[in-house]
């Protein structure tokens, strides 16, 4: 038996927290079936374009500074967070 095992075996609980620094791709492994039973987040559609907008592909819209910013009537993102 090498000194490292053996190490490893009179640390106990202490070594079963450290296995993931000798074996990641059994650490991830692991978490597989936990992170699979989650949830999935649905997602919804995309609104309508409103028209006011610049165009269906981006929905931007130009403020009175010259700057752009999502539509507030139909951009993905803005509508999902109101």
């Amino acid at each position: 038996m090498t000194a490292t095992v053996a190490t490893r075996k009179r640390r106990g609980s202490e070594t079963q927290n450290c296995v993931a620094a000798w074996n990641p791709p059994a650490y991830a492994n692991a978490w597989l079936p936990a992170w699979e039973a989650l949830p999935r987040r649905r997602i919804s559609a995309v609104p309508p374009w409103c028209g006011q907008c610049q165009s269906d592909d981006y929905r931007w819209v130009e403020l009175d500074d010259g700057r752009a910013a999502h539509c507030p009537r139909c951009h993905p993102s803005t509508v999902r967070s109101a």
